[in-house]
């Protein structure tokens, strides 16, 4: 029986990079992993008790601050977010975090708006997801994303 991580990695991460052209195993290495510590190994897709949403628990302030400061002058990037949003719902809105597709997307590009490059190495890419990711007013640790990727076989 193949790990949901892997179908993920392979059925949602990897096209949705490929179609934004950021697409490298560094950046599928730091979004699974993202997504496994952050979900509790893609269990679920609402902070208990917090406003993190998706695979992802992306803060809708963090993807308002997304849309504000950084795709409100980047016209392509918006356009490539605008054919994973949900139906009926505004770019922007909080709700398209709950598509794993939009949320993948988000979360790629929020990373990709640090000025520090993606890490090759593991290891180095559990630092900078605690950087960039988590921060340090977040409760996970670089092993964290590590033991996520290794429960995994990742």
């Amino acid at each position: 029986m193949t790990d949901p991580a892997v179908i993920f990695r392979d059925k949602i991460i990897v096209p949705v990079l490929r179609e934004l052209e950021l697409c490298s195993e560094a950046a599928t290495t730091l979004l699974l992993g993202t997504a496994l510590h952050e979900s509790g190994g893609l269990r679920y897709i609402h902070q208990d008790g917090g406003p993190a949403m998706g695979l992802y628990q992306m803060e809708p302030d963090t993807l308002d601050d997304l849309w504000t400061n950084w795709l409100a002058y980047r016209r392509e990037w918006r356009q490539s977010l605008e054919v994973y949003g949900e139906v009926g719902l505004e770019e922007h809105d909080p709700e398209n975090l709950y598509n794993a597709r939009y949320a993948t997307a988000t979360a790629r590009l929020q990373y990709y708006r640090q000025p520090e490059r993606l890490p090759s190495t593991r290891e180095d890419l559990a630092y900078y997801y605690k950087r960039h990711w988590n921060t340090s007013k977040g409760r996970a640790t670089p092993q964290d994303f590590l033991d996520a990727l290794d429960r995994h076989g990742v």
